[in-house]
């Protein structure tokens, strides 16, 4: 595919109908599905804010090597309603997603001369949705997440090190395979009229096998035998909060935190993104945490960008 098929396929995703779960809490899925949509394409909605940026790192003191590039992120999902009845345990929605963020280094480096466009995470999935009058919406479901990458456990740490002494640690680590499975649990609320706001917290729990059941996690750093770190170390707890002002431009700030939760320890691996949003399609964030993607979920990095964001 050239990149200009890429871009235009792109653009035509981007302009799926709908509205994130960080734009309302999810409370507009409910909504859309009191009037029947007489296309089935017509029901795809976006999940999260998809977004087209610039993305360059300030200090990756702990991953050397990255380049200022353009990142995208795709987050599609398709609800099948299911039917009402008076049980309350019966859910509203099963709801089919799919994640995915890549990286495109079209901006001349000192590593691509081909402009490559580089898969950073995998995140299909499913859940169930719960949306329970004016207290909010809670999901539950079972996803997949990887970096779709080549070099795993049985190239060994000879092939990282080869790698790194071509293009240093990051050059290596967005090839080293990453992938687990996670059951989670999501609630979210929205409210305001003037000053609209909008909440939400997830807890991730990290399964030991992967692609449901067919392969075991891939999250160990077998190059370096003195790090025992996991997923778990660094992801599981999730929580965002977006404000949204009457200000022309409908301005708004949103602010994601997200912290390990194997032990009282992993809560200290703590970081975070602050996204400053208006006119509904302009963003500017900065990024200061560890798991920016799978491949250094275990390193801390720092990232600035600003662009285009959807939802």
């Amino acid at each position: 595919m050239t990149h200009r098929s890429r871009i235009l396929v792109l653009v035509a995703v981007l302009a799926l109908p709908g509205h994130g779960w960080a734009a309302d809490g999810g409370t507009n899925l409910a909504a859309a599905a009191e009037a029947p949509k007489k296309s089935y394409f017509s029901r795809l909605q976006s999940e999260d804010p998809n977004y087209f940026v610039y993305a360059s790192p300030i200090d990756n003191g702990e991953l050397d090597g990255d380049e200022p590039h353009i990142e995208f992120y795709l987050s599609i999902m398709y609800p099948f309603r299911l039917p009402r009845n008076d049980r309350w345990w019966q859910p509203d929605h099963i709801l089919a997603i799919y994640n995915g963020l890549y990286d495109f280094y079209i901006i001349p480096g000192e590593r691509y001369d081909s402009a490559p466009i580089l898969s950073r995470r995998q995140n299909p999935g499913a859940t169930l949705e719960w949306n329970i009058a004016e207290q909010g919406t809670f999901r539950f479901g079972y996803f997949h997440e990887s970096n779709g990458q080549t070099i795993d456990m049985e190239d060994g740490a000879a092939a990282v090190a080869e790698e790194v002494s071509q293009g240093g640690e990051e050059y290596a680590l967005s090839q080293v395979s990453r992938g687990w499975d996670y059951v989670n649990a999501r609630y979210g609320h929205a409210g305001g009229d003037r000053w609209r706001w909008s909440a939400q917290v997830e807890l991730r729990q990290f399964l030991h096998r992967q692609a449901f059941g067919s392969a075991a996690t891939e999250d160990e750093i077998f190059w370096d035998p003195t790090n025992d770190a996991k997923i778990q170390d660094y992801d599981g707890l999730r929580l965002m909060f977006e404000q949204r002002t009457p200000i022309p431009g409908d301005v708004g700030l949103r602010l994601e935190l997200k912290t390990g939760t194997a032990d009282w320890d992993a809560m200290g691996n703590f970081g975070g993104k602050v996204s400053l949003n208006w006119w509904n399609c302009m963003t500017l964030f900065y990024f200061n945490g560890y798991g920016k993607e799978p491949s250094s979920y275990h390193l801390r990095t720092e990232y600035v960008g600003f662009g285009l964001e959807f939802r």
